[in-house]
């Protein structure tokens, strides 16, 4: 018998070794299975064979470097795991593969809950986007207007605009508080300010808190008590009828517009581009992720909508890349009568510059219908 093992696959054992085999039974070589193929590649056969007929391996004892000889070479410790486990991996192979990919799946899953967790804390960022800085007021536009500090609710200063209608158009006679979208500030809307003027409306246009000269943090509660911040000046301060008001809402502030409509006294509700929820826009772009179950903000246009008792006027377009177009087909189907669905054209933020003219003439159309 050589001192050392250089290649198992060649050893067979001798006739000794297959009766001592035959003695062993199952429940007593189970235990001993892995350690055959460890000790046949490391140990000298020899000494192997006296362990096992023994059927004890408490007092093996690890043979020198000079014992082993030449050096194994992983190919042997794969000899020796088919000599014994034909058609078998190795020991430890197959416990690696199982846990290989556990490990990855694992790593997945905590990727995804940290993922979740991010957007769900990380909301606010997501939803509103304020531009702090004023790039220009509607005296750049040869627009007429008061600017106002409001008070909000919680103590919070607002900052408005105020600019009254200009001649006998559809929208005379009426007020209105416009709900600007989540992005940029007053100065962005100057265009708008300049077509409602037009119309003949009176129209209040204010900055959520957080936004322009607005103070505070911008939250969905923030929005709505800002809102009615608004509302208030333009009823109290103003004198206009409540019952002469419009809210007026664009994209995210459609739910403010939609809300503001559902809790107090107004006229009309105008929503352009506006969508279902914070929730349901959610989905739509995070389709891998539980956003209904993660959305702490809500922002439910639809479900203010669906309470609304006067005459609404949804304005949405085929173009629009933002907001899908069938979610605009969803608010008219909620509304009750007296509702009106204008068709725009262009994208989401210069639809009323792309319409020109064609926006004017829907909208005063519209406002026309107005019971005053």
């Amino acid at each position: 018998m050589p001192a050392s093992l250089r290649s198992t696959a060649q050893i067979r054992p001798s006739k000794s070794e297959r009766v001592s085999s035959r003695m062993v039974s199952p429940m007593c070589e189970a235990p001993f299975a892995p350690f055959r193929t460890f000790l046949s590649c490391v140990f000298p056969l020899a000494a192997y064979t006296e362990q096992l007929q023994t059927r004890t391996l408490s007092h093996v004892q690890a043979p020198s470097r000079s014992e082993l000889g030449t050096e194994l070479h992983p190919r042997d410790f794969f000899a020796a795991c088919e000599y014994f486990w034909p058609g078998r991996r190795p020991p430890g192979m197959k416990r690696r593969a199982i846990q290989m990919p556990m490990q990855i799946l694992l790593a997945l899953i905590g990727l995804y809950a940290a993922v979740c967790v991010l957007v769900h804390f990380m909301q606010p960022r997501l939803v509103f986007h304020p531009h702090a800085e004023l790039e220009a007021d509607p005296t750049d536009a040869g627009l007429p207007f008061e600017d106002l500090t409001l008070t909000a609710e919680d103590g919070t200063s607002i900052h408005a605009w105020f600019i009254p209608g200009e001649g006998e158009g559809g929208g005379a006679g009426l007020s209105g508080v416009f709900c600007h979208g989540n992005a940029g500030n007053l100065s962005h809307r100057l265009d708008t300010m300049k077509i409602l003027r037009g119309l003949g409306i009176d129209m209040l246009y204010f900055d959520y808190r957080g936004y322009g000269r607005s103070g505070g943090k911008p939250t969905e509660e923030g929005t709505a008590m800002d809102a009615r911040a608004a509302y208030r000046w333009l009823t109290l301060e103003k004198g206009a009828k409540p019952d002469r008001v419009v809210a007026w809402g664009r994209s995210l502030g459609g739910a403010v517009a939609a809300r503001l409509a559902d809790e107090q006294t107004v006229a009309a509700l105008v929503l352009e581009t506006a969508f279902t929820s914070i929730p349901d826009m959610g989905q739509r772009m995070y389709p891998f992720l539980p956003v209904r179950l993660l959305a702490s903000t809500r922002m439910a246009t639809l479900e203010h909508l669906r309470r609304v008792r006067v005459p609404v006027l949804i304005a949405h377009g085929t173009a629009d890349e933002t907001v899908p177009y069938d979610m605009g087909r969803t608010l008219f189907e909620a509304a009750h009568e007296p509702k009106t669905f204008l068709e725009l054209a262009g994208g989401h933020n210069d639809f009323f510059l792309v319409m020109g003219d064609d926006y004017a003439v829907a909208v005063e159309r519209f406002l026309e219908s107005i019971p005053r």
